[in-house]
């Protein structure tokens, strides 16, 4: 058996330097599991993208409290008032779409929505097909002319004497009714005049002689109520009625 010779110290010094040279090596990076572990596809990031908007579109149009208390936070009730409210400005018609999607979607705070097929057209265009407006079921009553809307909420609610001190009673869930009475805002005030069970609630196209009319702007109403919204488009407010037919 023989012992090998021990190395000198140029032997131990060379080889402490490959030691530290193989340390001080770069490792090479995995890019499938290191570096790039976050990285997605395109298609995947333009999905999460939509997801947020649409959580947060939702969000701004949650479903109020069904109690009579919670009802004060629907925008119909936030900017009505007892004989009616104007809304006038570029994001008028925004905002009233945004009223009207609430209003679908808190059926225990808002009974039935009555509005005319002209002003239907006017804040949606023509995208709410024959499908979507069954979907909305018996909630939508759509009617041709101002007239007919002033019958049918007239025959589905009751006048209340003017001796009667009390206010109409509201634990009754109230109609939303979106006018566009132009020359004849006469008589949209005689049947907003007196109280009816259940209440009337209108929101009117265009100024109103008769009570306050909001000025709104492209992104919102000059004084912003005391909680989050959005003024949709046309298609926008289309897609969060399906939603809302989706969820009932």
């Amino acid at each position: 058996m023989t012992n090998d010779p021990a190395p000198t110290s140029r032997q131990r010094d060379s080889l402490a330097g490959s030691d530290a040279a193989q340390q001080r090596r770069p490792r090479l990076i995995n890019t499938a599991r290191s570096s790039f572990s976050n990285w997605r596809p395109p298609h995947v990031i333009r999905n999460h993208v939509r997801a947020l908007v649409e959580r947060r579109f939702a969000h701004e149009h949650k479903k109020p409290s069904t109690d009579s208390e919670g009802r004060d936070d629907l925008l119909i009730n936030l900017f009505g008032a007892p004989h009616g409210a104007g809304l006038i400005g570029p994001g008028a018609a925004g905002l009233q779409r945004a009223a009207l999607i609430e209003a679908f979607a808190c059926e225990d705070g808002i009974s039935q929505i009555v509005i005319d097929d002209a002003n239907l057209v006017r804040l949606f265009g023509h995208l709410i097909d024959d499908d979507l407006g069954e979907a909305l079921g018996d909630r939508l009553y759509l009617t041709d002319l101002l007239e007919n809307a002033i019958e049918y909420i007239e025959s589905e609610t009751k006048r209340v004497p003017a001796s009667e001190t009390s206010a109409p009673d509201q634990e009754t869930a109230p109609i939303a009714w979106f006018a566009a009475p132009g020359h004849d805002a006469d008589v949209v005030l005689q049947l907003l005049r007196t109280w009816r069970m259940p209440n009337v609630v209108a929101l009117i196209s265009g100024p109103w002689a008769y009570g306050p009319t909001h000025y709104i702007e492209v992104d919102g109403p000059r004084k912003l109520p005391h909680r989050p919204m959005t003024l949709p488009t046309p298609a926008q407010a289309t897609e969060a009625l399906r939603g809302v037919t989706d969820r009932t």
